[in-house]
C-alpha cells in the first residue's frame, strides 16, 4: 500500500530510455555564453547514428542530469506541462559554437526523428 502510494505521489514514474544525454553549453562566436540545452540521443537502428530525439532548454525546472545508485543518468522535467523522465547508461557535456541540434536537422528532417513519446 505504501509503495503504491509513493508511486500515485510521483508523478515521473514512468522512465523513457535514451541511448545518450548531453548537457551543451552553447556559446555565440565571441565566446558568450547563450544559452544550455539538455539534447536527447537515440541510436538509429538501421544506421548505428546517434540522433535528436528530443531537446530543452535548460532554465529553472533543473533539466540537469544526475546519476543514480543505479549507475544510470536521470533527468526528470515539464513538457508542455506534462512530466517526462528519462534515463540512459551514457552521458557526455559539451561546450559548442554550433548547436548539435541543428547540425542533426542537417542530416535528419525534424519529422522522420526516432522521438520521445508523445504524452
Amino acid at each position: 500500500m505504501i509503495f503504491l502510494l509513493l508511486a500515485l505521489s510521483n508523478p515521473f514514474t514512468r522512465s523513457e530510455q535514451a541511448d545518450l544525454l548531453e548537457l551543451n553549453h552553447h556559446y555565440d562566436r565571441n565566446g558568450c555564453h547563450v544559452y544550455d540545452q539538455l539534447i536527447v540521443w537515440r541510436q538509429n537502428p538501421a544506421t548505428f547514428r546517434f540522433e535528436v530525439a528530443s531537446w530543452t532548454l535548460c532554465d529553472t525546472q533543473g533539466k540537469y542530469p544526475a546519476r543514480s545508485a543505479s549507475g544510470l543518468y536521470r533527468v526528470s522535467w515539464l513538457d508542455s506541462g506534462k512530466p517526462r523522465e528519462v534515463v540512459s547508461r551514457q552521458y557526455r557535456e559539451s561546450w559548442t559554437q554550433t548547436d548539435p541540434e541543428r547540425e542533426d536537422q542537417k542530416r535528419v528532417h525534424v519529422d522522420d526523428r526516432i522521438r520521445l513519446i508523445e504524452k
